[in-house]
């Protein structure tokens, strides 16, 4: 299915992560608030250094990086907003529910979902056709899947929906 390839790629700020912000070159007392550090480290860092002076001690210089490169305890990270539209999966489920009820084939947008259609009305086109969308890709995988069987006519013709298996009185169904 193609929701749930989607679903397994690796995903911004969560598994992978954007190209970080140029760095800004601070000087002093500025450079340190904007690292987090605190007055404790300002102290370790400055002891570090005075214990140091004029040697060059490598050990000195790691330790100063340290404190200096510790990452704040928070984590600023990208949430999408999860939109209100209807998925694929909640047309499978609709389907495979509906359906078995059904003696006749019916037209595809029988199964779409009437509560969010009517909710979006005229004004959000882009709702309904998200539903039609994710229906219409739900009855091809479930055609594929062999649990059920799908007919158009010809181009541009309504699409008709029936049980795997049904393809006796296709010209009786509702058009």
């Amino acid at each position: 299915m193609a929701a749930d390839w989607l679903e397994q790629q690796p995903q911004l700020g969560r598994d992978v992560f954007a190209r970080g912000q140029a760095e800004v070159a601070w000087e002093g007392q500025g450079a340190r608030r904007a690292l987090g550090l605190t007055a404790d480290d300002d102290e370790m860092l400055d002891a570090e250094l005075a214990d140091d002076a004029g040697r060059d001690d490598l050990t000195a210089l790691l330790r100063a990086c340290l404190v200096a490169l510790r990452l704040p305890s928070y984590a600023d990270v990208f949430q999408l907003q999860r939109l209100p539209f209807w998925t694929v999966a909640d047309a499978r489920a609709r389907i495979t529910r509906l359906l078995p009820a059904q003696t006749k084939p019916v037209l595809l947008n029988w199964f779409l979902p009437e509560d969010r259609v009517e909710e979006a009305g005229s004004s959000q086109p882009l709702r309904r056709k998200a539903a039609l969308a994710a229906t219409l890709i739900a009855s091809l995988e479930l055609a594929r899947s062999g649990s059920l069987t799908l007919q158009q006519r010809a181009f541009l013709q309504p699409i008709k929906v029936g049980e795997a298996g049904l393809t006796k009185n296709w010209h009786q169904g509702s058009d």
